[in-house]
């Protein structure tokens, strides 16, 4: 039961490049960035000890994926390690929990953002948490939320992802300045971007 309610919550906000669902070749890397489990309520049903299925869930589709693990503030050390795998990498899956709260995040997503568009690296952002992140890299193409990081809800995740299933959430409160309450993409990918070029070109 738990799994079915998690395939139907989660919701694609944007596929404006059209990534959605992922199709990546064999020798395509694959960069996944996430906090690491992190109980920010008593409620949480995650504690320091569980270990996120996001990796191991998309490894059973793609075997050529990195991961970097960070803390809710990325430090130093930690973005060296972010860029420089992300730059090897085809694919960048960046996680981002509250990050309205927390600017070093929306820094980060930013930064990549910058690096997909001139290293012409595909580029897919998820909310693990609150809906409100997007508001703050507003510029993203790629989004979507997860409401949580557990188990079922990163089953249900990938499913999305690789096109298992299809997304069948609605934000559930509105993106200040963005969306209203029960948006969700329905649309088609409003540009492509050609490779080895930064120009965005948009479809008729």
């Amino acid at each position: 039961m738990s799994q079915k309610v998690a395939d139907n919550s989660i919701t694609l906000v944007r596929n404006n490049e059209g990534l959605i669902p992922l199709k990546p070749k064999k020798d395509e890397i694959i960069c996944i960035i996430q906090p690491g489990m992190i109980r920010l309520e008593m409620s949480d049903a995650v504690n320091l000890y569980d270990e996120n299925k996001l990796k191991s869930e998309i490894m059973k589709r793609h075997k050529n994926v990195r991961e970097v693990v960070i803390w809710l503030e990325p430090n130093k050390e930690e973005l060296i390690s972010i860029f420089d795998n992300a730059f090897i990498s085809d694919i960048i899956i960046a996680c981002t929990q509250n990050a309205y709260k927390y600017s070093d995040q929306v820094k980060m997503i930013k930064e990549l953002k910058e690096l997909a568009y001139t290293k012409n690296k595909k580029l897919i952002t998820v909310a693990l948490r609150s809906t409100s992140d997007l508001a703050y890299f507003s510029e993203i193409e790629t989004h979507l939320v997860s409401y949580a990081n557990w188990d079922s809800q990163m089953q249900a995740l990938v499913k999305v992802l690789f096109g298992e299933i299809k997304p069948k959430g609605k934000l559930p409160v509105p993106v200040k300045g963005l969306y209203k309450v029960g948006y969700s993409f329905k649309g088609k990918p409003k540009f492509k971007k050609e490779k080895n070029c930064s120009e965005k070109f948009f479809l008729a």
